[in-house]
């Protein structure tokens, strides 16, 4: 009899040590699912914030990109420039701000023809900008109306007409100084010979 309870008792805690071992299993499984679960999360944000790095950092590139090509655009494009031109009664010269479509030799002489200061069949031969002694000079070639135009003035109307060419082209290129010839040859008229590069005029 004796014997027999003793086996229940072994039996009995052999099955409450079997319990016990089967709830801590349970615990450890279900501990190990939450970490996985909680380092899956935090896995996930990580990766959402880097995406949203990269995608501003795309965003600002192109914004980059964009403000290039208007910056280019807007510089290839009409712009503003000083007519130096000759007052009323011709006495002095006066500036005038007119647009123009790009800066083109051209264009610019058109804007002095349209004030008046050269003749509508003048036309430039040539434009050459370079540098000497450390100064931006530019070369201007005209055609032969133009030295027939300043043979037939005066002082005075010479003076107004060249620095009126001078100044305008200086202020539109952003050059020092400018050699004005004709033909391809120094320009001579009555009063003077422009063998070299002249300043702005005062």
């Amino acid at each position: 009899m004796v014997k027999v309870k003793k086996i229940a008792a072994l039996l009995l805690t052999a099955a409450i040590l079997a319990g016990l071992c089967a709830c801590s299993g349970k615990e450890a499984a279900s501990a190990g699912e939450e970490g996985s679960s909680a380092e899956t999360e935090q896995n996930e944000t990580v990766g959402t914030i880097t995406e949203d790095k990269d995608t501003q950092g795309q965003e600002m590139n192109t914004g980059s990109g964009s403000k290039d090509n208007n910056a280019a655009s807007q510089e290839s494009g009409p712009m503003s420039i000083k007519v130096f031109c000759i007052n009323e009664d011709a006495t002095q010269m006066k500036e005038e701000t007119v647009e123009i479509e790009a800066l083109s030799p051209e264009n610019v002489l058109n804007a002095l023809i349209e004030k008046e200061v050269v003749p509508a069949d003048t036309s430039i031969l040539s434009l050459k900008e370079s540098e000497k002694d450390g100064e931006k000079v530019m070369d201007v070639d005209f055609n032969q109306v133009f030295g027939d135009y300043m043979n037939g003035k005066g002082t005075a109307d010479e003076y107004l007409i060249m620095g009126g060419i001078c100044n305008t082209f200086l202020g539109a290129y952003g050059c020092d100084k400018i050699h004005i010839m004709v033909e391809g040859e120094v320009l001579t008229t009555g009063h003077k010979e422009y063998t070299g590069y002249q300043n702005f005029y005062e």
